[in-house]
């Protein structure tokens, strides 16, 4: 429901029929089940190449790497239509200041979206 508001995508959290077919299910539950207990460890155990932080790593990246291509299709569907696409909050991310240039990078758009779906899911699921 969140994907649909802030970024006029359907993540199928809800209505998939697996866990498998919501793409984020399996980043979002291996990122806040490790979460609690990296908080907890000094800075240097956390690039230790063990099982946990290889897995983590891969489900921030994949997290990483969904909404970079909400945001690059996003970014052509407002080239393509000319600015007549869906008003969310990505779209607003993705806005221009009056010299046409981006007013957020990438980088912030991508923090803000993880901390929105994470406040969601944190919201959501209590």
């Amino acid at each position: 429901v969140l994907g649909l508001v802030a970024f006029s995508y359907d993540f199928k959290s809800v209505t998939a029929a697996s866990k498998h077919e919501a793409k984020l299910y399996d980043a979002f539950q291996t990122i806040l089940s490790t979460l609690g207990s990296r908080g907890l460890t000094n800075e240097i155990v956390k690039h230790i190449p063990s099982a946990t932080n290889r897995t983590f790593d891969c489900a921030t990246a994949r997290l990483t790497a969904i909404c970079q291509q909400l945001i690059d299709d996003r970014r052509s569907a407002m080239m393509d239509a000319q600015g007549q696409t869906a008003s969310d909050i990505l779209e607003s991310f993705l806005a221009k200041d009056d010299q046409g240039q981006q007013k957020m990078s990438d980088m912030s758009i991508l923090d803000c979206m993880k901390t929105i779906l994470f406040a969601g899911h944190d919201t959501t699921a209590s």
